[in-house]
């Protein structure tokens, strides 16, 4: 989408491209949740599926042109797969950090999709996490979670310490 400003200052968008294709495997994005925008130039396409179906969860690659780099992750429990991922930031050093709301954890990756390391632990206590979506960088690398079921936004180092909370339930 592009935004244009008329004459009197009102703000429009219009259509400027589409990236991508709908498909469930190798090229292309499958329920899209979010995109990250790495300093490579690349674009991070977070897919998470339907509910239920393990299909098509992984992170796209791609460049705004559509050429396709691969993807990473998968369905699964294990590091460096998913369950239910939600949201992605990148930080200062180029890693990709996803949230998955249902094994209620953070994983990170390089900008070549390499599992670097997941952290988080379900719970309500300080530095737990119950349904983490959105997800954010500062300019010092410390990371905000929307803690969707806990009501609150947590703060962590990049290697998951946590630092404070902002919100209550």
């Amino acid at each position: 989408m592009t935004t244009l400003q008329s004459k009197a200052g009102t703000e429009f968008l219009s259509y400027a491209l589409t990236v991508g294709m709908s498909a469930s495997e190798g090229r292309g994005c499958y329920y899209p949740t979010d995109t990250l925008i790495g300093k490579n130039g690349r674009l991070y396409v977070i897919n998470r599926a339907l509910d239920g179906v393990n299909k098509g969860v992984r992170v796209s690659m791609c460049d705004i042109e559509s050429e396709y780099y691969g993807a990473f992750g998968s369905y699964g429990r294990d590091d460096g797969q998913f369950v239910w991922l939600s949201s992605g930031a990148i930080d200062s050093q180029g890693r990709i950090f996803i949230t998955d709301e249902y094994l209620h954890r953070v994983s990170a990756f390089d900008s070549d999709g390499n599992f670097l390391f997941t952290w988080g632990k379900h719970g309500s206590d300080e530095g737990q996490l119950d349904g983490p979506s959105g997800i954010a960088c500062d300019e010092s690398d410390n990371i905000y979670i929307a803690d969707t079921h806990n009501n609150r936004v947590q703060k962590f180092t990049s290697s998951g310490i946590f630092l404070s909370t902002i919100g209550s339930a």
